[in-house]
């Protein structure tokens, strides 16, 4: 048995790098520049935004994102901004990035590095996710045994819901299911959810 979820990391590691690598070619060729250059001018600020994630094993690493906030704006978890809150902090290019996950894209280098793979648990912030981590930490196994994810099991299923104890009930599943077939489901149902935005 553990040598056959040593075989489907390795080669999950191996996808993570040849889909990373190509989305990074990609995002190259058709999309980061331009997003770079007009964030230059919608935030008057450094265009790329880069929060403090815990990873495998609990460590600290610097997830990469486009900047979506103006400048000095208070950080404030996206799901705790009422609309008003959103309307004054995040620039009218910030929300478009966010709609349709833009935002995110960069975070391709963080799975090419080896941080994090395209599918696992999200990764929690440091600054502020104190209840979602002690959540994480009371189940067997828990989020902090793999690498997080740029889309995962309680995203897709979840939604928009909130509530970390789900959140990390659906990380421990995740890591006793994980398979070929539950990444590929995952990712589906992560670009349809995007897609319907």
């Amino acid at each position: 048995m553990q040598k056959s979820k040593g075989a489907f990391l390795f080669f999950k590691r191996l996808a993570d790098i040849v889909l990373s690598l190509l989305a990074i070619l990609l995002c190259l060729a058709l999309l980061w520049w331009w997003v770079t250059f007009i964030n230059l001018f919608a935030t008057k600020g450094h265009p790329f935004f880069a929060p403090k994630r815990y990873g495998k094993h609990k460590k600290v690493f610097s997830m990469f994102k486009f900047r979506s906030m103006k400048v000095g704006a208070p950080f404030i978890p996206p799901y705790e901004m009422s609309e008003q809150q959103r309307d004054e902090l995040e620039t009218k290019f910030g929300r478009f990035l966010r709609v349709t996950s833009i935002d995110e894209t960069p975070q391709f280098l963080n799975v090419l590095f080896g941080q994090m793979s395209l599918v696992g648990p999200r990764p929690g912030g440091v600054e502020y996710e104190e209840m979602l981590v002690e959540a994480r930490e009371s189940f067997t196994p828990n989020a902090f045994e793999v690498r997080p994810g740029l889309t995962g099991y309680s995203q897709v299923y979840m939604k928009r819901q909130h509530d970390v104890k789900s959140k990390a009930w659906f990380d421990s599943e995740y890591i006793q299911k994980m398979s070929f077939l539950l990444d590929l489901k995952i990712l589906a149902h992560t670009f349809l959810f995007i897609k319907g935005k």
